[in-house]
């Protein structure tokens, strides 16, 4: 598993996540790049974000810790500092053929694509929950 193979996962994963965002007409700010991490920020509604960072390494430097894809989601109250709801760290794994898919712990492992529609669905079903009570 190649640096240039992360990151290329990792970008098609933000791609994904800024399609998805615009086909739900959710806003979203550009991504982020600063210095060793690409973040980016969507906004739902109640008050929901889905921010996601992805570890940028230097170019000799690979390791699970820097090449992590992390996503939270956070509740916006006006006046308030934002409230963590939930969060996930995945790694990369390689699956094979410079192909790279994305493990959290001990779970299973996820394509970009499976990790975009994973980090919807729980802002879905968060936003949900919010609505129930």
């Amino acid at each position: 598993m190649q640096i240039t193979d992360i990151i290329t996962s990792q970008n098609l994963f933000l791609d994904l996540v800024e399609s998805e965002a615009d086909r739900n007409t959710l806003n979203h700010n550009p991504r982020v790049f600063c210095f060793d991490q690409v973040e980016l920020t969507i906004e739902a509604p109640c008050g929901l974000t889905l921010d996601i960072e992805g570890g940028r390494p230097g170019k000799n430097l690979i390791s699970e810790d820097q090449c992590t894809v992390w996503a939270g989601i956070f509740r916006n109250e006006r006046g308030k500092l934002a409230t963590k709801l939930e969060e996930h760290i995945f790694v990369p794994h390689d699956a094979g053929h410079g192909t790279v898919s994305w493990q959290e712990a001990d779970g299973p492992s996820f394509t970009p694509q499976q990790l975009c529609d994973f980090a919807f669905r729980r802002l879905r079903e968060t936003r949900r929950a919010m609505l129930r009570y």
